[in-house]
């Protein structure tokens, strides 16, 4: 899992084999992206 502070933005299932490098970077695929409300973000305890 991570969590982007500035943009508030939570990708979930963000592993290894769920990303790909080559020479522009971190390309991930099939991740899971979304804004998390209060109630995620306290029971993941982000802040």
């Amino acid at each position: 899992m991570f969590f982007h502070y500035a943009y508030g933005l939570l990708a979930i299932d963000a592993v290894g084999r769920n990303c790909f490098i080559d020479s522009q970077g971190i390309q991930p695929f099939d991740v899971i992206l979304c804004s998390p409300d209060e109630e995620i973000e306290r029971y993941l305890a982000i802040y």
